[in-house]
C-alpha cells in the first residue's frame, strides 16, 4: 500500500508539473491571462490554466488506473498475487464511480474557465454549482451522517460539498495559499481513510494531493502560473467529496466513536473560518457576500505586515494545527473529544483576537 501511494502521489505531482509547464506556455495564445485590477493582489499579468492542468492530472490517473484495473483482473498475470488480482476486481466495481466524480469536476472546471475568461455572477455559479453535485450525491448515493433521514442526510452532503466548493474558491487569493491548504488537508484525509482500512479513496486524494503539490511548483510566490477559479473550484469539489467518503472509524456509532463526525470540521477549520469570517465583515459592512474584496484571512495578515511568504506560512501552519489535532478524534470518545473541538475553537479565538487587535503596520506587504 505504502509503494502504490508513493507511486500515485509521485506520478501525479510529476504530471501535474509538466502539464503546468506546458499550459503556463499556452495559455498567453489563447489570451488565458489573469490581469491586475479590482480586488487582486497582484500587479502583473499572470497565465491561468493551472486548473486545467490539475484536472487533466487526476483524470489520466484514473483513466491509467481503470486501465490497469481491467487489465490485471481479465487476463490475471501469473506474477501478480492472487490477492492483489482480488483486490483489484473489487477495484473494478468503483471504476463508473470514479469516472462519474471526473464527469462533476469537468462541469465545475468549465463553470470556472468560463468565469476566467468572462466573470460571471456569484448566484449563478452557486446555482450551477448545486446543479453538478446533486445528481452525483444522489446517483452515487454518497451521505454525510447516515444516521439522519436519507433526504436529510442528502441535502446536508450536498451543501457541505458546496461550501467546501466555495471555501476553497475563496482561499484562492493569494499565491500558493488554495494548493498548499489543500494538499495538508488531503494528506489529513488520507491517513484517515488509510488507518480505517480504505483503499480507494486514500488512493484517489494522493491523486489530488500530487495534482495540487505539482501545480505548486508554478504557485509559490511569486506565483507563474494561476489556478483560475477553473482550479479551484475542482480542488474544492474533491476535497469535499472526498471527505465525506472518507471512513473515519470502524466503530461509528452513537454509542461507540460519534466524535469521528467532527473530524471533517476540524480538519478543514481554517477554510471554513476563512469564510465565515469573510461573509462575516462583508455582512456587517453592508457589501455584497460573494463578490470578491480583500476581506479574506490571508488580506487581514497582509495589511498588518506580513509579507506573502509568512503570511501563506501561517495560514500553513495554523491549518496544521487544526489538522493533527483532528486525527485524534477517530480514537476518542466523546467526553474527550470536545476537548479537541474545543482547542480547535480557541485556536480560530485566538487567530480572530490577533486580527482584530494587531497593530497595523503602514508599510506595503511584500
Amino acid at each position: 500500500m505504502l509503494i502504490l501511494g508513493l507511486v500515485l502521489l509521485l506520478g501525479s505531482f510529476a504530471c501535474s508539473a509538466t502539464l503546468c509547464a506546458v499550459v503556463r506556455r499556452a495559455a498567453p495564445r489563447v489570451g488565458l491571462i489573469d490581469r491586475p485590477g479590482l480586488h487582486k493582489q497582484h500587479g502583473r499579468e499572470v497565465a491561468l490554466g493551472g486548473g486545467l492542468a490539475m484536472l487533466g492530472t487526476i483524470a489520466l490517473a484514473i483513466l491509467g488506473g481503470a486501465m490497469v484495473v481491467y487489465g490485471v483482473a481479465r487476463w490475471e498475470p501469473g506474477w501478480v498475487p492472487e490477492a492483489v488480482v482480488e483486490n483489484l476486481r473489487g477495484l473494478g466495481d468503483k471504476m463508473p464511480a470514479a469516472m462519474l466524480i471526473v464527469v462533476g469536476a469537468a462541469a465545475l472546471a468549465a463553470l470556472g474557465l468560463v468565469d476566467d475568461y468572462r466573470p460571471l455572477g456569484p448566484v449563478t455559479k452557486l446555482v450551477v454549482e448545486f446543479a453538478v453535485v446533486i445528481p452525483i450525491v444522489w446517483l452515487l448515493q454518497i451521505r454525510a451522517a447516515v444516521f439522519l433521514p436519507s433526504l436529510l442526510s442528502a441535502g446536508l452532503t450536498v451543501i457541505w460539498i458546496v461550501l467546501i466548493v466555495n471555501s476553497f474558491n475563496f482561499l484562492d487569493n493569494m499565491d500558493g495559499l488554495s494548493a498548499s491548504v489543500t494538499v495538508l488537508c488531503g494528506l489529513f484525509f488520507a491517513a484517515a481513510g488509510i488507518v480505517n482500512g480504505q483503499f480507494f479513496v486514500p488512493a484517489l486524494m494522493l491523486v489530488v494531493i500530487g495534482a495540487a503539490g505539482g501545480f505548486l511548483l508554478h504557485n509559490l510566490p511569486p506565483a507563474r502560473l494561476f489556478m483560475g477559479d477553473c482550479g479551484s473550484l475542482v480542488l474544492g469539489y474533491f476535497v469535499g467529496l472526498l471527505s465525506v467518503l472518507t471512513t473515519y472509524t470502524h466503530e461509528f456509532s452513537m454509542a461507540g466513536r460519534p466524535a469521528a463526525i467532527l473530524m471533517p470540521l476540524v480538519i478543514l477549520a481554517i477554510p471554513l473560518y476563512d469564510t465565515f469570517s469573510v461573509v462575516t465583515v462583508r455582512f456587517a459592512e453592508g457589501r455584497k457576500l460573494l463578490l470578491g474584496d480583500h476581506s479574506h484571512f490571508s488580506h487581514r495578515l497582509l495589511a498588518r505586515g506580513m509579507s506573502v511568504r509568512a503570511t501563506l506560512a501561517t495560514v500553513c501552519l495554523a491549518t496544521c494545527a487544526t489538522g493533527l489535532a483532528g486525527i485524534f478524534l477517530m480514537r476518542l470518545p466523546l467526553r474527550l473529544a470536545w476537548i479537541v473541538f474545543a482547542q480547535t475553537l480557541c485556536i480560530l479565538g485566538i487567530i480572530a483576537l490577533l486580527e482584530l487587535h494587531w497593530p497595523r503596520n503602514g508599510n506595503r506587504p511584500s
